[in-house]
């Protein structure tokens, strides 16, 4: 019985990522300015890349895009 609960868990929480990304893309795609519609795709890429390729650390790539957001923020805003 627990495992039955613990596989419905995973299937919810993929659920719950697909819906998370959907609307991140969503978001993104609505972005009127398309310099920053490119340079999140490019972050995009190079995150997979480091991941999928260089197998860095996902705590190291979550760290690298809240920096990127920083940034972004105490620069342009």
């Amino acid at each position: 019985m627990v495992q039955k609960v613990i596989y419905g868990l995973c299937c919810a929480s993929i659920g719950f990522i697909l819906a998370a990304v959907a609307m991140l893309w969503v978001a993104a795609c609505m972005n009127p300015n398309p310099l920053d519609t490119l340079l999140n795709t490019g972050i995009s890429c190079l995150a997979f890349y480091l991941l999928q390729v260089k197998k860095v650390q996902i705590p190291y790539v979550i760290l690298g895009g809240g920096l990127k957001f920083l940034l972004k923020q105490l620069i342009f805003h």
